[in-house]
């Protein structure tokens, strides 16, 4: 495989999920607006299947036409987006097939990206670069379309179809997709072959370890602020500031995620140097500031 075709094809794998990633990410945002009393446990549904559902993608590596399971996981996030119109129920048998088929893309993105630089010899960390360039700025563009569609004054539902098909054209587009080895991207020694006991035994035993010990608290705190905070920003953002102009909130999304890109290098050093306590305080404060301050401005 030629560095040019492996590239193009890192690109390609980018853009479909680029296009299913900024339709979601906007509905994601907008479900607690949706649904005031059952947005947070949408999405704790969304996220509890997720964690059950990244069990079984190491499975199917070896077996699947990984382009089948791209165009599996890209429906089930457009079906998904449309279900948000479609009343509490639909949503929620919805977000349970939303969060299973969410480990399909993690999983199996670096395995297609890993097996490219391999038969290509371009570095790893170049075809990941690429494809980072286009799932990071998701958030960012997302909000901007949404900022752009509400200035139009278009109903939330028609928003919400937009995305839909937004995310379906990004779906068909990774079905375009020409991996190598007839779409079988399983990488070696990726413990694929291993019984689902097994791969169960590995993960506990992998948690009860000191490492995965220590960083549990930062890892709790940050699907606190991530998960918690930010998707569910606007059920404690005060009316007034959403009421007065409804761009408020994908422009409050934009500016989190620009702050976010800035202050990476800064976290992570910070995180390499500073002790588990003080990662944990850092956390803890940046959540309750999110909480706190929006009510000071009211």
């Amino acid at each position: 495989m030629s560095k040019r075709w492996a590239t193009f094809q890192v690109v390609w794998l980018g853009i479909g999920f680029f296009l299913i990633f900024v339709a979601f990410n906007v509905a994601e945002s907008m479900i607690t607006t949706l649904y005031p009393s059952q947005g947070s446990n949408t999405l704790a549904v969304i996220y509890s299947s997720f964690t059950v559902g990244s069990i079984c993608p190491s499975y199917l590596t070896p077996r699947v036409d990984v382009r089948i399971l791209f165009v599996l996981f890209g429906a089930a996030y457009a079906i998904f987006i449309a279900a948000l119109t479609w009343g509490v129920v639909a949503t929620y048998i919805l977000a349970v097939i939303n969060g299973a088929s969410g480990g399909i893309p993690l999983f199996h993105q670096d395995s297609l990206i890993t097996v490219q630089a391999a038969e290509s010899a371009v570095p790893i960390g170049q075809l990941t670069a690429i494809f980072l360039v286009f799932y990071e700025t998701t958030t960012i563009v997302g909000n901007l379309v949404l900022f752009a569609l509400l200035r139009t004054c278009l109903p939330r539902s028609t928003i919400l179809s937009i995305f839909a098909i937004v995310a379906g054209v990004g779906t068909a587009w990774l079905a375009f997709l020409r991996p190598p080895n007839n779409g079988i991207v399983a990488v070696a020694d990726a413990g694929s072959d291993q019984s689902l006991f097994v791969k169960i035994r590995t993960m506990v035993n992998v948690a009860r370890a000191r490492p995965m010990a220590a960083a549990l608290p930062p890892i709790l705190c940050n699907g606190a602020l991530l998960s918690l905070a930010f998707t569910n920003a606007p059920t404690f953002i005060p009316p007034s500031i959403l009421a007065s102009n409804l761009e408020n909130l994908p422009l409050m999304l934009v500016a989190f995620d620009i702050a976010s890109a800035v202050t990476a290098p800064a976290v992570g050093k910070a995180y390499d140097v500073g002790s588990c306590t003080v990662r944990t305080l850092a956390y803890g404060a940046a959540y309750a500031a999110i909480l706190t301050v929006p009510q000071m401005t009211d």
